[in-house]
C-alpha cells in the first residue's frame, strides 16, 4: 500500500480472501479509508522525524563543503549537490528551505561574531580609560568633588581618553560618571571603617580636633594607611563639619534657653532691684524657664538684669531730683522778677517832679535874655 492507493486496488489483492468476505461492501470501504487515514498521518510523522534530521545533515554539507558558502547561488548548489543521497531525499521545496535557513544562521552567525569581536575590542579600550581614571585618583587628582570638564582638560591629549571619544556605547563622560558612582561607594566604605576604628579607639571628633591629630591617633590601625588620603581627609572634613554643626545647634538651644530665662525674669513683677537669687530661685525656681540653664548661666543673667534694673533705678531717681530742683529755681526767679519790677516803679515815681522843674526852668532863661 502507498499513500497513493485506493480501495480499488485493496479489493482487488483480498477479494480471494476469507476475511475480505465476511464483511458488506460499504463496512470494507470505510475500514479502508479509516486505516489509510492512520497510515497517512503515521506517515506524515514519520516524514517529518526524518526530514528533521535530514535538514541537520543536510546542513553540515553546507559548512563542511568547500564550494558553498553564503553567496553561492541555489542553481550552483543544486549541481554541486546533485548526486548527494541526503540532498536527493529532500523534496525540491524541503531543499530550498533547508538551504534559506542555513544562509541565514550563518550570516547571522557571523555577523554575531563580528559583533563580540567589536564588543571585546571597545571594551578593552573602555578598561583602558577606566585604568587612567584610576591613576588619576590614586594621584588624588580625580575625587568625588571633581567636575568633568575640569578632568577632560588634564586629560585631552591623553591616548586612552582619545580612543573612547566617538566609540557607540558608552561616552566618555558616562564612563566618568559611573566611575565616580564607584568612588562614592568606596568612599563610604572606607567611612565606615575609619569611624568604627575611632569608636573603637574612643575617638571622639570636636570642632577643635586637628586633621594631624586625627591621622595620629588612627594610623596605627590595620588598614588606615592603606585607604587613599583623599578619602582620610574627607572622612575627618565630615566629621569636623557635624561637630562643628552640633556646636552650633548647642549654642542656638542655649541662646534660646537665655532668652527664655531672661523673659521669665522680666514677666515676674516679684524679682526687683533688691531680690537676691536665692529669693528668685524660691519664686521661679518651679519654671521650665528656670531649669532651661545651667547654673552658672543663671546667676549671670540674673545678676546682669538685677544691676539693670539698678541702673534703670537710679536714673528715675535721679531724674526725680533734676525736676525737684527745677522747680525751687522757677520760684526763685519769680520772686526776683517781682522785686525788679517794684524797683523800678519806685525809680519811676521820684524821677518825676525833676523832670517838671526841669521843663519849667527853660522859659525862665529865656526871658532874662530878653532883659539884657
Amino acid at each position: 500500500l502507498k499513500m497513493k492507493s485506493r480501495y480499488r486496488e485493496a479489493a482487488e489483492a483480498f477479494c480471494d480472501k476469507d476475511f475480505y468476505k465476511l464483511l458488506e461492501e460499504e463496512e470494507r470501504d470505510e475500514l479502508f479509508q479509516d486505516f489509510m487515514d492512520e497510515h497517512e498521518k503515521k506517515a506524515r510523522d514519520d516524514r517529518r522525524k526524518q526530514r528533521k534530521e535530514y535538514v541537520e545533515k543536510i546542513k553540515k554539507v553546507y559548512v563542511e563543503h568547500e564550494e558553498i558558502s553564503t553567496l553561492s547561488r541555489w542553481r550552483d548548489l543544486q549541481d554541486i549537490l546533485s548526486d548527494n543521497d541526503t540532498f536527493r531525499w529532500l523534496s525540491k521545496l524541503e531543499a530550498l528551505t533547508s538551504w534559506e535557513e542555513w544562509v541565514n544562521e550563518y550570516e547571522k552567525k557571523e555577523l554575531d561574531e563580528k559583533a563580540k569581536a567589536r564588543f571585546r575590542e571597545d571594551r578593552l579600550v573602555r578598561d583602558g580609560f577606566r585604568q587612567l581614571m584610576r591613576e588619576h585618583g590614586d594621584k588624588g587628582a580625580l575625587q568625588l568633588t571633581t567636575r568633568w570638564g575640569d578632568f577632560a582638560q588634564t586629560i585631552v591629549d591623553e591616548p586612552r581618553y582619545l580612543n573612547v571619544v566617538g566609540m557607540s556605547g558608552s561616552t566618555p563622560h558616562d564612563l566618568f560618571d559611573d566611575f565616580l558612582e564607584e568612588l562614592n561607594e568606596r568612599y563610604k566604605e572606607d567611612r565606615a571603617k575609619i569611624k568604627k576604628w575611632a569608636k573603637a579607639k574612643g575617638l571622639v571628633v570636636t570642632s577643635n580636633t586637628t586633621l594631624q591629630g586625627f591621622h595620629e591617633q588612627l594610623k596605627g590601625e590595620d588598614g588606615f594607611l592603606q585607604i587613599p588620603e583623599s578619602h582620610r581627609n574627607m572622612v575627618y572634613e565630615s566629621l569636623i563639619s557635624k561637630a562643628r554643626e552640633q556646636d552650633e545647634d548647642v549654642e542656638k538651644n542655649a541662646k534660646k534657653n537665655r532668652k527664655r530665662f531672661v523673659e521669665l525674669l522680666q514677666k515676674t513683677r516679684e524679682v526687683t532691684a533688691n531680690t537676691t537669687y536665692e529669693a528668685a530661685q524660691k519664686i521661679l525656681g518651679t519654671s521650665a524657664a528656670w531649669d532651661a540653664v545651667d547654673e552658672p548661666t543663671r546667676r549671670q543673667c540674673f545678676d546682669i538684669f538685677v544691676d539693670q534694673l539698678k541702673i534703670q533705678s537710679e536714673s528715675r531717681r535721679a531724674e526725680k531730683d533734676d525736676e525737684a530742683s527745677g522747680d525751687s529755681d522757677g520760684d526763685d526767679r519769680r520772686k526776683k522778677d517781682k522785686k525788679k519790677e517794684k524797683d523800678k516803679g519806685k525809680r519811676k515815681k521820684h524821677d518825676e517832679p525833676a523832670d517838671e522843674a526841669g521843663y519849667d526852668d527853660e522859659p525862665v532863661k529865656s526871658k532874662k535874655s530878653k532883659k539884657k
